[in-house]
């Protein structure tokens, strides 16, 4: 079996993420109610959501660190 990271290694998730309260950051919130309404299955997912299925799929270590728009940087070890 390979793996696609070695243990001990950083995951990095970029792109829109809601807290978890999925109403801020505003930009993501705008983008979330756009998503829902053109898409089937379209949503922005939030910082929990992310950290449970990193936790899940055997990461620990997970930080989030807001960047510009709405959008977040996720890592995870």
């Amino acid at each position: 079996m390979s793996l696609a990271i070695t243990p001990g290694g950083v995951l990095y998730v970029i792109g829109i993420m809601l807290d978890n309260s999925r109403l801020s950051p505003p930009e993501a919130g705008a983008r979330n109610l756009l998503f829902l309404n053109e898409y089937g299955v379209g949503q922005a997912y939030t910082e929990q959501e992310y950290t449970d299925w990193l936790r899940e799929a055997g990461f620990a270590e997970v930080t989030r660190v807001p960047i510009a728009e709405g959008n977040s940087i996720l890592s995870a070890r």
